[in-house]
């Protein structure tokens, strides 16, 4: 077998091809010329004219309304974070919140039966009395059904466990 046999008989297949476009863009270049030759020179000077007038005009509408459609868009729709802080849950330390999957932030955060967030787990955090100096109140997280085994080793009764507004398990 001899090396680079493919290339050998592939490259001037190739360049053969290749032959063809350029001959048959050339002849498209051509015929543009003559089209563009043509045309009435008082046309393009007034086409010159209307473009230097509108071309930044458009421009300049084109960018506002992207950038104030942009603007819109992002004060109406908060952000997952925001949402947390607003409703104090905890996005930092070892207990976070986390939101459900099917959940999107255009929408309010979902409540459970005693009036806390319902997490992505089942869990409900309702807020009761701090055990933490400092904090106004703690979250009393009820463990829900899909509870992950890290949550519930964490509970004293398999039931509930205390979460600080910092994400700390206070018991």
């Amino acid at each position: 077998m001899i090396p680079y046999l493919g290339d050998t008989i592939g490259k001037p297949i190739k360049a053969a091809r290749n032959g063809k476009k350029i001959l048959k863009l050339r002849k498209e270049i051509a015929e543009l010329i003559q089209i563009i030759e043509k045309i009435d020179p008082q046309a393009i000077k007034q086409a010159k004219k209307t473009k230097e007038v509108v071309s930044p005009q458009i421009q300049k509408n084109l960018s506002l309304d992207k950038l104030n459609t942009t603007r819109k868009v992002s004060k109406q729709i908060k952000s997952v974070k925001s949402h947390l802080k607003e409703a104090n849950l905890p996005i930092e330390g070892k207990i976070r919140y986390v939101p459900p999957k099917n959940w999107h932030p255009s929408q309010p955060l979902p409540r459970g039966t005693r009036g806390g967030y319902k997490d992505r787990f089942g869990n409900e955090w309702v807020s009761g009395p701090s055990r933490t100096k400092g904090e106004p109140f703690e979250w009393d997280v009820q463990l829900g059904a899909k509870a992950t085994p890290g949550m519930r080793n964490l509970s004293i009764d398999g039931r509930h466990v205390n979460v600080s507004l910092k994400g700390r398990v206070t018991h």
